[in-house]
């Protein structure tokens, strides 16, 4: 019954399971009870986690003024001006050593969790892990699945893959948005 209380309180019902969960809640004053108990604890998990996020609200927008004609056509001289100086200064490739620029985007560790009993594997896979796949590691006999990733600043789309095949949003964010395969996927923004 645990099972089925947990996957009602992460949403992972459809509505006729929904329907027959809460004919079961109304039938069974220990269910009840026990389902009443699970949310109580889910709702200071979550007063937890929603501590540790930093809260920013988005920027207000300003009116800002368009550059007058004058400005553009003085960006358009230093542009002109700038070129015509590179390009003096172009060498032939061959003179110079090839050299690779290495640019390093600022991340963020996040831990990513699941909970899924009586699977053998879970994974994840994102834009953040350039979509291939990182399996994470079972957290005692409970059912819960974890892994820390770096995931660089900015938006990302993931899912959970279960056994292989299944693939899933994540349960705790609610922001979710379909992909080009027909799942869903989870929608984060990592921030500084």
């Amino acid at each position: 019954m645990d099972r089925l209380i947990s996957m009602y309180i992460d949403d992972e019902l459809s509505l006729d399971e929904k329907v027959t969960f809460v004919e079961n809640v109304h039938a069974s004053g220990a269910y009840f009870n026990d389902t009443v108990a699970l949310l109580s604890q889910e709702k200071q998990l979550k007063a937890v986690f929603d501590c540790q996020e930093p809260k920013c609200s988005p920027p207000a927008f300003r009116r800002r003024r368009l550059p007058s004609v004058f400005s553009w056509a003085a960006a358009a001289g230093v542009f002109l001006i700038l070129s015509f100086v590179a390009g003096m200064n172009i060498h032939n490739v061959n003179d110079t050593p090839e050299e690779t620029a290495i640019t390093s985007q600022p991340v963020q560790y996040h831990r990513f969790v699941i909970f899924r009993e009586g699977v053998d594997r879970v994974d994840i896979s994102g834009s953040f892990t350039d979509w291939q796949r990182v399996p994470l590691l079972p957290v005692g006999s409970y059912g819960y699945w974890e892994v820390q990733l770096q995931v660089p600043y900015g938006e990302h789309r993931y899912s959970f893959i279960v056994d292989g095949d299944k693939y899933i949003p994540d349960p705790t964010v609610p922001a979710k948005e379909a992909d080009d395969f027909g799942a869903m996927n989870s929608v984060i923004d990592v921030k500084a």
